[in-house]
């Protein structure tokens, strides 16, 4: 029977031919803690189960929409088009919602009127549901700003809730020429009309990692041109700030790199190739240095969900340089290196776990490391952390903080 009343969130999940994990996408909304919500199912014209599916759910706050196959984009605008709440979620049909979720999210935003988009934590699963990292974006992005969006935007829409008035602002919600960096694109053009968002630092659902064969972020062509789209776009705005037009080069740069990046994932080597000529034509100063900052990103992308074997994959891209800077092959140890210390330094900047072995690495692969005072400080640690009764000492003393307290009385467990 409907509601004699609108709900007070929307849950928007479009689906595509998923009907073998949209059941549990689906029972992850409806076992929520919070329960005044709405869930709209966009079917993007499936040929599979999915309306048998949805149908055979017996919950009044579930309701289901068909359309011809129109892409990801379409079918999250064509739910907003529907939805009722004054809140608004998101949730992929392969991902899920942790049952906190829309329970703390609200109360954050409830508490905060001058909020308009919370962003929270995501457990990567495989996928096999098998979990593989947890993702916390405020410890790389601290503050949700335009510019640090722009660098690298850590908001998957599974893990946000925002405010239906702050789309209202927008001339259009998804770009339905984009079904890849479509959600980048939305927050971007969020932020430029002055939306204001924040960090609940908290984890809140589980994000699948679809097979390669699925895996659009690993087309180095399609990531490419998706996010030189992005980019083409911002940049044709009439208000663009000024900050932004002086990095202008830079950004497209550090986008092209990135582009490179999952080509060579894939195994993509001319497209990987091309965008990284691009990239060092645009800023020829990232392949110069100690450490050039191209030798810094592919380490640091090497850390990311989509690498599942970092040294292959580090050790690929260096042997596969284009000729023009082939040069840079000399750099593939420090690469290595580069890849284990940025592990090494996060989880000591977070106050986490050590890895031995990525200090023993990152040593062997670049020697010099030992002569950093620092490098040895985190060895003294990570043994200290090792040895029971000194770990005991450390947080007896409060030198292991628990994570996200600051904020435990805004999500029930």
């Amino acid at each position: 029977m409907p509601y004699d009343r609108d709900p007070l969130v929307s849950v928007i999940l479009p689906t595509f031919n998923r009907s073998s994990y949209l059941r549990q996408a689906l029972d992850s909304v409806l076992n929520q803690t919070f329960e005044d919500f709405e869930v709209l199912v966009v079917d993007d014209g499936s040929t599979d189960n999915t309306a048998r599916v949805v149908r055979a759910i017996d919950d009044p706050r579930v309701r289901y929409v068909y359309q011809q196959n129109a892409g990801r984009s379409a079918a999250r605008n064509r739910g907003l088009e529907n939805a009722r709440g004054d809140l608004i979620a998101f949730l992929d049909d392969d991902d899920e919602y942790l049952p906190h979720k829309l329970a703390c999210q609200v109360r954050y935003l409830e508490n905060r009127p001058a909020i308009d988009l919370v962003a929270s934590g995501t457990q990567v699963i495989d996928a096999n549901g098998t979990p593989r990292t947890i993702l916390r974006g405020w410890q790389d992005q601290p503050s949700l700003t335009l510019l640090r969006c722009l660098d690298a935007c850590p908001l998957p829409p599974s893990t946000v809730l925002l405010r239906r008035r702050a789309l209202d602002r927008l001339d259009y919600w998804f770009d339905v020429k984009m079904d890849l960096a479509e959600d980048t694109d939305l927050f971007i053009r969020m932020l430029l009309v002055g939306c204001r968002m924040a960090w609940l630092p908290r984890v809140v659902s589980a994000r699948r990692l679809p097979t390669r064969r699925h895996n659009g972020q690993l087309d180095g062509s399609g990531y490419g041109r998706a996010y030189v789209r992005l980019l083409d776009k911002l940049f044709g705005r009439r208000d663009v700030p000024e900050q932004l037009l002086a990095r202008r080069k830079r950004l497209y740069a550090r986008y092209y790199l990135t582009g490179a990046c999952h080509a060579y994932a894939d195994h993509h080597v001319e497209v990987g190739q091309t965008y990284l000529l691009r990239a060092l034509d645009l800023c020829p100063d990232l392949a110069r240095g100690n450490v050039p900052m191209v030798v810094s990103h592919v380490a640091a992308f090497a850390g990311t969900v989509w690498i599942t074997e970092p040294h292959a994959y580090i050790k690929f891209m260096f042997d596969h340089l284009p000729g023009e800077v082939s040069s840079l092959a000399q750099y593939r140890n420090m690469g290595l290196s580069a890849f284990h210390m940025g592990r090494l330094f996060k989880a000591h900047e977070a106050g986490g776990p050590l890895s031995l072995s990525d200090w023993l690495l990152g040593v062997y692969y670049a020697p010099r490391w030992l002569c950093n005072r620092g490098v040895w400080s985190i060895l003294a640690r990570g043994l200290a952390d090792a040895i029971p009764w000194c770990r005991g000492y450390r947080q007896a003393l409060g030198h292991t903080p628990t994570e996200d307290q600051d904020t435990a009385d805004l999500c029930p467990r």
